[in-house]
């Protein structure tokens, strides 16, 4: 059975290639790293007329910035009193803002640049698969409105109606976040950074970083970039040694699989208002549905690990048994899931 990345395969954001580094360049920046944090950084330097240049060990994307679920969130797992309780009282509410005001930045960079990324701004829905999960929805509901979030808890008729079913107890619908595809996001952002004077180079995996005299050398097979700052990008794909942020993370997978465009009933009453969720377990599930009305389920585990009854059997369910079986993945690889 053939997998393929869904994501990928239905970018309206062409794949762009972009030269390795092969000659000693100075630069105001170098940026380690070409996912949307890497790319973000480069974009925003660039339009303020700061040199960057953007190393990247593969190609755009090649990691969990493409290959994510394409949560538009405005927030974190944690709730905004624990982070307010983790960072202070200062810094955690000027945090919880930020993570709060995410989705008007996303979704305004979006419309400024006319990224073709399917983005939708309908909400998302955290769902309670049982009552410890209700209980702590309500919890973050209450934080939540304390800080005048548009949040809406749903029971019953209203919880249905968005999600399809009464297995769910209920869920938190956020109306400031939305859903987008994530590799044609990534690509909509090299594409602009480059535009906006960023200079970018893919297949050059940083070897090493040392200090040199008041810059710092980054140095990748064939070429090396001195600058006076560096930004580390590089999230939970950092692997190498000298690369200290390795540290702070440990590996994880999450695969997804979709099915092809739902029709008639079940079009019509599974998530027939295309808010992405996701649930609260500690092991989560996700679920939503692409611009094309596929339904994509996905969770932690390693998806190459299924058996190929696995992907088929929610393709026939979607009683769309022409269409291919796909695979849009975080890959087997640690990455974070958004």
């Amino acid at each position: 059975m053939e997998s393929r990345c869904l994501w990928e395969c239905t970018s309206a954001e062409a794949h762009a290639t972009y030269p390795a580094l092969e000659t000693a360049l100075d630069s105001e920046v170098c940026v380690i790293g070409a996912g949307i944090t890497g790319l973000s950084t480069a974009l925003h330097l660039a339009e303020r007329s700061v040199g960057v240049t953007v190393l990247e060990a593969g190609e755009i994307p090649s990691g969990g910035s493409g290959r994510n679920v394409g949560l538009v969130n405005a927030g974190m797992w944690i709730p905004p009193d624990d982070i307010r309780e983790a960072l202070g009282p200062e810094v955690g509410e000027r945090a919880n803002a930020m993570l709060g005001n995410a989705p008007n930045e996303v979704f305004a960079l979006i419309e400024r640049h006319a990224i073709a990324c399917d983005a939708t701004r309908t909400g998302t829905l955290h769902l309670a698969p049982n009552h410890r999960g209700s209980a702590e929805l309500a919890r973050r509901h209450e934080q939540f409105q304390r800080r005048g979030a548009p949040v809406e808890l749903l029971e019953g008729d209203a919880c249905q109606a968005l999600i399809g079913t009464r297995r769910i107890h209920g869920a938190l619908f956020d109306k400031r976040a939305g859903t987008l595809n994530p590799t044609a996001y990534t690509r909509g952002l090299a594409r602009i950074a480059a535009q906006a004077g960023a200079r970018l180079h893919t297949h050059s995996p940083v070897l090493r970083v040392e200090r040199v005299g008041d810059a710092w050398r980054v140095v990748t097979p064939s070429g090396n970039i001195k600058a006076p700052h560096v930004v580390i990008a590089t999230n939970a794909y950092t692997r190498d040694a000298w690369n200290q942020v390795r540290r702070h993370f440990f590996g994880g997978y999450f695969y997804q699989v979709a099915s092809g465009p739902l029709a008639g009933d079940a079009a019509d009453r599974i998530l027939p208002e295309r808010q992405g969720a996701w649930d609260t377990r500690s092991v989560l599930s996700s679920i939503r549905r692409d611009a094309q009305g596929r339904l994509i389920l996905g969770s932690l585990g390693r998806g190459e690990t299924k058996p190929a009854t696995f992907s088929s059997a929610g393709q026939t369910a979607s009683s769309a048994t022409t269409s291919p079986n796909w695979a849009s993945s975080t890959g087997n690889e640690p990455g974070p899931v958004g």
